[in-house]
């Protein structure tokens, strides 16, 4: 029996694994699953929220150059208020990278799986079976998802989900492909 090869989407020239996909497990698994691809947003789409982290380090120096702080008394103020924006920074800096690091897509054998992880009070779980799959589509807008070559995925359901989408995903052309295999084994198993 062949396996498939894990489809890391952090780059878009290397099929190293930042999960090996033998290790790789989640709560709703079913018996009989096996596991087919593990799916990230590209890195790339985190190019907007690291420059304005970058960005957002460097206003305290800033300020002072500017000696917009001057109006504090003490200088123990200027440190205080340093520290509390520095706080801010990590806090917008972690939750983005955890929301992207946990923004999973699965394809098993038998369902497609989209857990999508906007931020710590917002987590949301869908999932497909694949004999209800009914339309596949893949879109890449702009130059950006063109040059990096990642784009986004629509999945078309009769079940409960009507439309599931794989979104800011590395080679949605090679998924797509490994989806239609997928329903065509299906097909032709029923």
């Amino acid at each position: 029996m062949s396996r498939s090869v894990l489809i890391d989407n952090t780059s878009s020239t290397s099929p190293a694994p930042l999960v090996p996909i033998d290790s790789f497990n989640f709560s709703e698994r079913m018996d009989n699953e096996q596991i087919l691809a593990i799916i990230r947003p590209h890195w790339f789409t985190n190019v907007p929220w690291v420059l304005t982290s970058v960005l957002l380090a460097f206003v305290p120096f800033m300020l002072t150059i500017f000696s917009l702080l001057d109006f504090l008394p003490n200088f123990k103020f200027h440190l205080i208020i340093g520290y509390f924006w520095y706080l801010v920074v990590f806090a917008f800096t972690f939750e983005k990278f955890i929301s992207w690091y946990f923004d999973v897509y699965l394809i098993t054998n038998l369902r497609i799986i989209d857990f999508d992880f906007h931020n710590l009070l917002d987590r949301k779980f869908s999932e497909a079976r694949i004999q209800t799959i009914q339309d596949i589509s893949f879109k890449l807008l702009g130059t950006s998802q063109t040059l990096f070559n990642y784009g986004s995925i629509k999945i078309q359901t009769a079940g409960q989900n009507p439309e599931i989408d794989f979104e800011r995903i590395a080679n949605p052309e090679k998924i797509t492909k490994l989806l239609q295999e997928l329903c065509q084994k299906n097909d032709s198993i029923i």
